[in-house]
This record gives C-alpha cells, sequence and structure tokens, in this order.
C-alpha cells in the first residue's frame, strides 16, 4: 500500500471552527441588519409623503387661484395619485386654510402613518 505523503483538505475541527465563527458573524450583524432595513422603510415613507404633499400644496394652490380652498381626503388623494403618478400610499387627511396653505396632512403606506409637524415638516406618527 501506498501511503498518501500531499495529503489535502481541511479537518472536521477546521470546518466546524470556520462555521462557528461565520455564526458569531451573523448572530451580531442580524440586529444591525433589522434596524437599517426598518430606517430604510421609514425614509421611503417620508418621501412618499413628502411627494404626495407637495402634490396636495400644489392643488390646493391652483384651487386657491380659482376661489375655492376646500380640499378633503379624497381631493388630496386624487391630486396625489394624478400629479405623481403613484398608487403606493394614501392620502387620508387633509385641510387647507383660508390663505390656501394645507395645514393638516396625514399620509398612510406600509401601515405606517406621516403626518405635517408644527414646522412644516413631515414625521412618522406610528
Amino acid at each position: 500500500m501506498k501511503k498518501r505523503l500531499n495529503k489535502k483538505g481541511f479537518t472536521l475541527v477546521e470546518i466546524i471552527v470556520v462555521l462557528v465563527i461565520i455564526a458569531i458573524l451573523v448572530a451580531i450583524a442580524a440586529p444591525a441588519m433589522t434596524g437599517y432595513i426598518k430606517d430604510a422603510k421609514e425614509k421611503a415613507v417620508l418621501t412618499e409623503a413628502r411627494a404626495a404633499l407637495t402634490a396636495v400644496q400644489a392643488q390646493a394652490a391652483q384651487n386657491y387661484a380659482t376661489g375655492d380652498v376646500s380640499m378633503d381626503a379624497t381631493k388630496a388623494d386624487a391630486a396625489y395619485k394624478t400629479l405623481t403618478g403613484s398608487t403606493k400610499g394614501t392620502v387620508t387627511a387633509a385641510t387647507v386654510n383660508s390663505s390656501g396653505k394645507v395645514t393638516v396632512f396625514t399620509f398612510t403606506l406600509d401601515n405606517k402613518t406621516a403626518s405635517i409637524t408644527s414646522d412644516g415638516g413631515l414625521a412618522i406618527t406610528n
């Protein structure tokens, strides 16, 4: 019988050690990835909400120019979908004051709701 002098390959212990190291790295990275995914989803909602708010403000300005300052969620949602071409979310509330400015605005997408803040920005409310 010939003895094999050039043994190639990994031992079972070496493979197990590598698998344990990979498992530890995954255990550390998984919670961090979950946070990144959540942040990305919230940013997507805010981006779409900004587009919707801009569309509603444009429609409100156009209505104000014709003397109509009425705006409800149905008109606002229609303006959002018409002007942006998007059907991702829904404008659930919109109110325009007498000077044609949107004062109340709520947008829902993927079970997340964005509302207008007191400074005119948008924030996730739930």
